[in-house]
């Protein structure tokens, strides 16, 4: 075998950085151990041996905390969305909360179908002994399947996911088109004014009237000459004169002067 060049390890290193990687796998995390019933019971039993707690106290505590889990359990879970893996109750958080939620359900003694009316209620129901879980069933069916019949079960899931998707961005395509075709005919009124518009100013009557006016406003209006005002005559009027003079001398008369 040859020894490998330079070229061919930059050939080499660039096939490998275009290879798809594989999805990343999320890993099963453990519940934590104080919100199992396990260590809700654990709790509640050093509870009562190391602390004056009455024994109805603690069953009554017990059965609160293992209802406020299961609540919060539920809140956490993923509403399924076909186009989202990681709200199937195969993905391993999902799985999670769905087992610590039924083994809470089993632990306090409430049906799984009966919650709601447990919370409206506050009615217990107690589980049958025969009670069997959706997913035990399904880890059942699922661990009888050989590897072939898991390959092809798996092969199956995928293509209808993928099928799914496609389906749903055909979907989103053609609403697109639609909303577009109708934004469209909604625009060709003012489409069709704009139009007529455009073809009104570029004319030639048009355009020879602006060139007109433009031409009117620009030339000057021509100077008037200045009419010569009338002469206005300056000084005192002479009756006005004699009428003052006329006045003063009866002042005088009658002052004695």
């Amino acid at each position: 075998m040859s020894k490998e060049g330079p070229f061919e390890k930059i050939i080499t290193n660039m096939q490998n950085s275009t290879k798809p990687k594989p999805a990343p796998v999320r890993a099963n995390k453990p519940t934590y151990f104080f919100d199992t019933a396990q260590g809700v019971d654990h709790l509640t039993k050093t509870l009562h041996d190391l602390t004056d707690i009455k024994p109805e106290d603690a069953v009554k505590m017990n059965k609160e905390t293992k209802l406020a889990l299961i609540k919060s359990e539920e809140k956490g879970l993923k509403r399924f969305d076909h186009d989202d893996i990681t709200t199937y109750p195969s993905d391993p958080e999902q799985r999670r909360r769905l087992k610590n939620i039924e083994n809470l359900e089993k632990s306090v003694g409430v049906r799984p179908d009966t919650w709601k009316r447990f919370v409206k209620t506050g009615a217990m129901p107690i589980v049958p002994d025969d009670f069997v879980s959706a997913s035990d069933k399904w880890d059942a069916i699922y661990g009888s399947m050989s590897t072939k019949e898991k390959n092809k079960f798996n092969m199956e899931q995928k293509r209808m996911e993928n099928k799914r998707k496609l389906e749903n961005k055909q979907d989103r395509i053609r609403a697109f088109r639609q909303k577009a075709a109708i934004k469209a005919e909604a625009a060709e009124p003012a489409k069709k004014m704009a139009e007529e518009i455009v073809k009104f100013a570029t004319s030639p009557q048009t355009i020879d009237e602006i060139i007109t006016r433009s031409k009117e406003r620009i030339e000057p209006e021509p100077i008037r000459p200045r009419q010569p005002q009338p002469e206005k005559k300056m000084g005192l009027h002479r009756e006005f004169t004699q009428r003052k003079l006329d006045e003063a001398e009866t002042v005088k008369e009658i002052l004695g002067e």
